[in-house]
């Protein structure tokens, strides 16, 4: 839900994690940098916000009590829409983002 919100995009159920090489459940997965760069699970570093996508992904290991009030806001990629998430990076025309 809360990467249906972020993205305005209902085609979604979760974000795509990114594992070159691993399995899945190594600590090399983390989400796509184009869908979520200053996401705490982006590869690499931005500015590591701590957003509802986090705490979602935190909520639904079930072991974790989240508190929502605390998401921080992320202007990357925000109500991009389908466009971004599905499309590749050639055919897309920057400007409309």
């Amino acid at each position: 839900m809360a990467a249906r919100e972020h993205h305005d995009c209902d085609d979604i159920d979760d974000m795509e994690l990114q594992d070159d090489d691993g399995d899945g459940r190594t600590l090399e997965s983390h989400w796509l940098q184009r869908h979520a760069r200053d996401e705490w699970m982006a590869p690499i570093g931005g500015t590591g916000c701590c957003t509802e996508l986090t705490l979602a992904a935190l909520a639904a290991l079930v072991c974790l009590m989240v508190k929502w009030e605390m998401a921080e806001p992320m202007g990357w990629c925000g109500n991009s829409g389908c466009g971004l998430l599905y499309r590749k990076c050639s055919a897309l025309k920057m400007s409309e983002y």
